[in-house]
């Protein structure tokens, strides 16, 4: 089939009528007509689905607003393609702790609160066994990225970029927050709103937030967290490269609504990780030691446990001997997992020295030649 009519993948299915409307403005209806299918289909579902979301916002908003965060959350921040994924769904074994869930995050604005057996039901239909890009399982209730939820409520969301490549760089600044003070305070809005929904949801536990987008946005997290705990994760830059081309190729291909070029992919994704990471370094010296702590992907990967166990003692987390076990039999579960396999060409090793001094510079990693 070709890629272009698989429209039930689209994530703005999960949306507000009128935040795709008002999507569709802000990109001046520029659809490709190949991609007609999914924009219906997503309209489709948010009409058919609106009196659920009525029903939740009659009975849950007020809750919702109400609701306090009392315990600042743990962020995992780093790169797409590091490991965060793994390491994030590893963390939700430990029950402690809450976490934001698919179902949440895909029907963020209809009734994964109303009606949560029929969110999990609904979303379970409708994603694939396996992330497109990289064969890793999912489903309504693993845990999932914030970031998603975002497109339901405003154009402020990361995840925008991939749904409308033609306006890449509108929907990127949110990801160090390079925006007006009314754009900034409008993600603050709905940020928060989420958080407050998932602490609320979770009964006021405190939050795991896995979120590369976090990666550039430290300083504002702070100023309204400033207890909160990071794990930042880092990757050899020629794979971390490598993967992201391929994220950005077969998410565009399930997500887009308008037609791209694959050559604007790679020099984009290279200003991308560094605007962030400029960011990052300007901000990181703002955490309190005891409050973050950096891995590497490849040390992770070597022994997930060992490095659970030391995210636990360095973060003083509670509830490692108490969770051991499910530690350890998840770890069981990947053991059959098969990675995507990248290979790194001379172009990509050439493109990488030249554009990638960051990770070279913050996390140790050798050049090759």
């Amino acid at each position: 089939m070709k890629k272009h009519w698989i429209v039930k993948k689209e994530p703005l299915a999960g949306s507000s009528t009128s935040n795709i409307i008002r999507l569709l403005f802000e990109n001046r209806f520029r659809v490709h007509l190949k991609y007609l299918p999914r924009l219906f289909f997503a309209l489709f579902m948010s009409i058919i689905l609106m009196p659920f979301r009525m029903i939740e916002r009659i009975f849950f908003f007020r809750k919702i607003r109400r609701t306090e965060i009392k315990e600042d959350p743990i962020f995992i921040i780093g790169l797409w393609r590091s490991g965060s994924t793994y390491l994030n769904t590893l963390l939700s074994k430990n029950r402690n702790y809450g976490y934001p869930h698919f179902a949440d995050t895909i029907l963020t604005t209809h009734f994964s609160l109303a009606f949560p057996n029929l969110a999990n039901k609904l979303v379970d239909k409708f994603l694939p066994e396996t992330r497109p890009f990289d064969n890793v399982k999912i489903s309504s209730e693993k845990p999932s990225e914030m970031e998603h939820s975002l497109i339901s409520y405003c154009s402020c969301s990361f995840t925008d970029c991939m749904i409308f490549p033609r306006n890449f760089w509108k929907y990127v600044s949110y990801v160090t927050l390079d925006v007006s003070p009314r754009n900034k305070k409008k993600w603050l809005k709905w940020y928060l709103f989420n958080m407050k929904k998932i602490t609320y949801k979770e009964e006021g536990k405190k939050l795991i937030l896995k979120n590369p987008s976090n990666t550039g946005r430290i300083k504002t997290l702070l100023e309204y967290f400033p207890n909160a705990k990071f794990i930042h994760l880092h990757r050899n830059p020629y794979y971390t490269y490598a993967s992201s081309i391929n994220l950005h190729i077969k998410t565009r291909e399930v997500f887009s609504l308008q037609k791209w070029d694959e050559g604007e992919i790679k020099e984009s994704i290279f200003k991308l990780y560094q605007k962030i990471y400029e960011e990052y370094s300007k901000d990181i010296s703002l955490i309190p030691k005891e409050n973050f702590i950096n891995i590497s992907y490849e040390e992770f990967l070597e022994n997930p446990l060992s490095t659970i166990e030391k995210i636990h003692r360095e973060l003083n987390l509670e509830g490692f001997k108490e969770y051991k076990q499910e530690f350890q039999e998840f770890i069981q579960e990947q053991v059959d997992y098969k990675p995507n396999v990248h290979q790194i060409t001379d172009e990509i090793i050439k493109d990488v020295n030249t554009n990638c001094d960051y990770a070279f510079k913050l996390f140790g990693y050798e050049k090759e030649k």
